[in-house]
């Protein structure tokens, strides 16, 4: 919780799941997993950019933590995909003709 964006996910699941502790679970999840490059880098024992707070909350003896390396991280990576858009245009040309006949 101490990474602010998802703490404020996690208060905006609160208000949006309306009691429904089922749906809340799933928000929190999901935050989790958009957020899950932070957490892994700043919520384990060896990422890029180390919380001092969490290290010295896992590290201390009177309490039964231990500290997450970033596999462990309790998140997934949510793939990035890419969209593209081809325009197509087709002309048809429509050509008329005419025959006159004599007789």
């Amino acid at each position: 919780m101490r990474i602010d964006s998802l703490r404020k996910d996690y208060s905006g699941c609160e208000d949006r799941c309306e009691g429904n502790a089922c749906a809340e679970v799933i928000c929190q999840e999901t935050s989790r997993n958009v957020a899950c490059l932070a957490i892994k880098a700043r919520c384990s024992s060896n990422g890029d950019n180390i919380d001092p707070e969490y290290t010295r909350c896992c590290t201390n003896p009177d309490r039964d933590v231990e500290c997450l390396e970033k596999s462990e991280a309790p998140c997934r990576v949510l793939p990035t995909t890419t969209t593209s858009t081809a325009i197509s245009t087709t002309t048809v040309r429509t050509t008329t003709s005419t025959s006159t006949t004599t007789r």
